[in-house]
């Protein structure tokens, strides 16, 4: 973003650079995977997990205790499977399981 120190900047020149953003066009295409959880993840486990996060590639999804996270680990390439075929793009390399600490 530009220097505010010269001038005040015009707000569409803001959303301008912000659209801009690689890392705000990234979250924007990862909006499908919070919205539809449920069907990528399924019945069973949609109570019990939660995606919480997508750094470096990866997906961190919570999970309500280690019996889910367990099994999650085995259907894990089935997941990404629908993950991207939601996206229709390779964005999401992996899945990080890790226990919901608030639970």
């Amino acid at each position: 973003m530009k220097s505010r120190r010269n001038k005040p900047e015009k707000i569409s020149e803001i959303i301008s650079d912000v659209k801009k953003s690689e890392v705000l066009k990234l979250s924007l295409e990862l909006v499908p995977v919070w919205k539809q959880w449920k069907q990528i993840i399924g019945e069973e486990f949609a109570s019990l997990t939660e995606p919480s996060g997508f750094r470096r590639g990866r997906l961190h999804i919570k999970v309500k205790n280690t019996t889910v996270m367990h099994r999650l680990t085995f259907e894990k390439e089935q997941i990404l499977e629908r993950i991207r075929a939601i996206l229709q793009k390779d964005i999401i390399e992996d899945l990080f399981f890790e226990l919901d600490e608030n639970e």
